[in-house]
């Protein structure tokens, strides 16, 4: 999934923050990129996972089905043959 950027990644940018001036903006913009980037991979990481679950589920329930569908015709056919032979 990936983790947090490292801290020692930030330590020049956080050296910029308190130098002041122009520098400390861009390097607050760009922190704020990063954690931005960080959430939005962290989100789609999270759904990637929830889709497969669903995609399980539905395809569990496809086959719940085509086994009941196969179980009633079975039946159908046990009921027919009674039926015939009273």
């Amino acid at each position: 999934m990936g983790g947090f950027p490292e801290a020692k990644e930030f330590v020049p940018l956080i050296d910029r923050l308190f130098e002041g001036g122009p520098e400390s903006i861009i390097a607050i913009l760009v922190i704020l990129t990063i954690l931005l980037l960080w959430e939005r991979k962290r989100l789609l990481d999270l759904i990637a996972r929830r889709e497969e679950k669903i995609d399980a589920i539905v395809e569990n329930y496809y086959q719940g089905n085509m086994t009941l569908t196969e179980a009633l015709n079975g039946v159908k056919a046990v009921m027919l043959e009674v039926r015939l032979k009273l």
